[in-house]
């Protein structure tokens, strides 16, 4: 029997379509939701025996808003990737107790593919707000200046590839925000702490 993957966010987004053909890609069996509703969700879930989802913000909320959830088996989910925006503690929070904190994972990153970094979710009950430490790249955080910023202060995040060479190219005009040495942003604000 083919895992199930229950695709519930657009596939014209980059964190619907990637993850949809990742997992053709590696024999999940996939059904894909015209819309998403969180009482239909939940019956798919139920009924096909779900093991991944990818949740985007808005849709997470909506489902935690369901009167029916707390009662539902979400015993076949295996893995809820989180990402495409920032998701409110408290929704992260009551995911990890309706599934468990291994289950729950959050991902950061970007079209551009400049920088992704995951998170478990007992790492972020360590780390609440984090999304974890950037896979591949250096970071650096600065003021508006592009003046490097110490750990915990929140500034511009820049990204260099490990190894240098060019982090991305925008088609057309389009030029990234660059600085010397190699490094790429666009745009997102953050900060590092002392890990």
């Amino acid at each position: 029997r083919h895992p199930v993957h229950l695709v519930c966010t657009p596939l014209y987004h980059m964190h619907g379509f990637v993850l949809a053909f990742r997992t053709l890609s590696e024999d999940f069996r996939v059904v894909v939701m015209p819309h998403f509703e969180p009482e239909a969700f939940l019956d798919l879930v139920e009924r096909e025996r779900v093991a991944f989802v990818a949740l985007v913000p808005t849709i997470a909320v909506r489902l935690l808003k369901s009167p029916s959830i707390g009662s539902r088996d979400l015993s076949s989910i295996e893995n809820i990737i989180l990402g495409a925006g920032a998701t409110p503690d408290w929704a992260i929070r009551e995911l990890i107790a309706l599934t468990s904190p291994e289950t729950v994972k959050l991902g950061y990153g970007m079209s551009e593919s400049l920088a992704a970094s995951f998170l478990r979710g007992d790492e972020w009950l360590e780390h609440p707000g984090s999304v974890g430490k950037p896979i591949g790249v250096e970071t650096l955080v600065v003021d508006e200046q592009g003046n490097p910023l110490p750990a915990g202060e929140v500034g511009e995040l820049f990204f260099r590839p490990l190894g240098g060479g060019e982090a991305f190219r925008y088609v057309g005009d389009a030029v990234p925000r660059t600085l010397p040495g190699g490094w790429a942003s666009v745009g997102d604000l953050g900060r590092l702490d002392a890990e």
